[in-house]
């Protein structure tokens, strides 16, 4: 058996057709691959700010929580037993217990084709004839 002129003409056009499409769809999720770059940039900007607020936000507590702290310290045993040393005491732990995790830039996993397509090469190299 073998192909006739024609048919090896459409497959070369079959081919052609796939290699064009193959260079749209690559061409699509290379745009897509910056746009998503663009978009992730400002939102990253963002959460960095966020998280330098965020971390002079917890110094103030830090640093809050100390002052009372030392204040507690000052004071008398017979105070700090006292029903007003007991408040302060949960008071100061409440403070010194604020913690924050700062929040995670965004990554973007660049978006790949679940198959590689190679059709048109697959197409290309069938055999034109039976041996």
């Amino acid at each position: 058996m073998r192909l006739s002129k024609q048919q090896e003409k459409q497959r070369a056009d079959h081919v052609d057709a796939l290699k064009k499409a193959e260079e749209a769809v690559r061409g699509k999720f290379a745009e897509l691959t910056a746009k998503l770059a663009d978009l992730t940039g400002p939102v990253n900007d963002a959460i960095r700010s966020y998280n330098s607020a965020l971390s002079d936000a917890e110094g103030f507590a830090r640093e809050t929580a100390e002052a009372f702290r030392e204040t507690c310290d000052e004071k008398s045993d017979r105070w700090r037993e006292s029903e007003a040393g007991q408040s302060a005491d949960s008071f100061t732990q409440e403070w010194e217990a604020f913690e924050a995790s700062e929040l995670e830039e965004i990554e973007i996993v660049e978006p790949e084709l679940s198959e590689e397509p190679c059709h048109a090469e697959a197409l290309g190299s069938l055999p034109a004839e039976s041996e």
